[in-house]
């Protein structure tokens, strides 16, 4: 519907071209450019003058003497085809500008449904990881401390699978776990002096 006259304007220059060509028997050639717009092009070796009259604008260029031209109809459909184009562009500027809006109004669906996407991504992941049985993880035991048995560091287990070896590390109320949370100078200083117990 949008593109009906400008197809139309398309197809009456083709055929404008194909009518120049043979009522003047020359091997006429359509081309496009952003300055000129439509125009017509053919090998031409003798003085511009020879041309048909019905030519405008001619210009001679290259070593190959390529003669490029216009005539007042394809001028005049250059024009119809500009103003067809600025109302295309204004239409579908009207018609990208209302799905937007539409789609503004369900943008909270669209994020619930990223949110869901992505837990499901997470838990595919966790599965395959836990499927794997390269006894990478290991559970914790709670009670009076914490236990971990052959506990290994993911990324370190992930890089070098055969040199990592697991640990067993136990927490209680009496040990002292301080975060590293501060600076790395501190925790240099920190582990290079030991803490009187």
């Amino acid at each position: 519907m949008l593109l009906t006259p400008l197809v139309h304007f398309f197809c009456a220059r083709a055929g404008h071209i194909a009518e120049l060509g043979e009522t003047h028997t020359l091997p006429l050639k359509s081309v496009y450019n952003a300055q000129r717009g439509w125009h017509v092009q053919l090998p031409w070796k003798g003085p511009v003058t020879d041309l048909p009259p019905v030519f405008e604008q001619v210009v001679v260029k290259g070593r190959k003497k390529i003669a490029s031209m216009s005539t007042k109809d394809l001028r005049r459909m250059n024009s119809r085809i500009q103003e067809n184009l600025a109302d295309i562009y204004m239409l579908t500027d009207g018609v990208i500008s209302q799905a937007l809006a539409d789609a503004r109004g369900n943008l909270g669906c669209l994020y619930k449904l990223s949110d869901a996407v992505a837990m499901l991504d997470m838990l595919r992941s966790f599965a395959e990881l836990t499927i794997g049985g390269d006894d990478m993880f290991c559970r914790p035991t709670f009670g009076t401390s914490l236990t971990l048995k052959q506990a290994k560091h993911p990324i370190l287990f992930q890089h070098a699978r055969a040199s990592t070896v697991g640990n067993d590390t136990y927490v209680c109320d009496q040990d002292e776990h301080h975060p590293g949370t501060r600076s790395r100078s501190w925790r240099a200083a920190c582990a290079a002096r030991p803490t009187p117990c």
